[in-house]
């Protein structure tokens, strides 16, 4: 359970995204909510203010994913959209900032002359997502790592028996 309030008094979740960021974050993450599961909450992508920082996740109950972009002008919260519909109007808005606010279960995205009215769901039901991990970090572009998954995804296995080929393993070396 989310210790996030969706609406407090009259401050609501809202925020300026960039289009383009918006975009790319919600493409890679959408790859995860096309799921075969029959769990139609990991079908959403959750999408959390927080400060400067606006978190696009999803999850498919074994893989889980967590990008984070700029946010201007934030207040915090957060809810959880269906993810083919989210692409799909992202996919549509003009390029610069994009404008998203919620007002009771309704979240307004706008663009330039684009209006988008979603309903969404409130993050209650949504798998928990696990911590961040302490400890040493390094930051990927978006960019890099999008082609670098691209580039090795296919020598993975999605086959129960081979689970120790189901994944990708990333080594870092300083300088690198």
């Amino acid at each position: 359970p989310s210790n996030f309030v969706l609406c407090e008094g009259n401050q609501r979740m809202r925020g300026t995204l960039d289009q383009s960021e918006f975009q790319q974050a919600v493409s890679l993450v959408q790859g995860i909510t096309q799921s075969k599961l029959s769990n139609p909450v990991v079908e959403n992508i959750v999408l959390r203010f927080a400060g400067e920082q606006a978190e696009i996740r999803a999850t498919n109950l074994s893989i889980s994913i967590r990008i984070r972009i700029k946010l201007e002008g934030g207040k915090d919260g957060e809810i959880a959209l269906p993810s083919k519909l989210l692409g799909q109007v992202v996919r549509e808005l003009p390029q610069g900032p994009v404008e998203i606010s919620l007002k009771g279960q309704e979240i307004l995205i706008q663009a330039g002359r684009s209006k988008f009215h979603l309903n969404s769901l409130t993050t209650e039901d949504f798998p928990p997502f696990l911590p961040q991990v302490e400890g040493p970090s390094i930051e990927i572009p978006v960019e890099v790592a999008a082609k670098s998954l691209e580039r090795t995804v296919f020598a993975t296995s999605d086959e129960r028996a081979r689970y120790q080929l189901g994944g990708i393993k990333f080594i870092h070396k300083d300088g690198d």
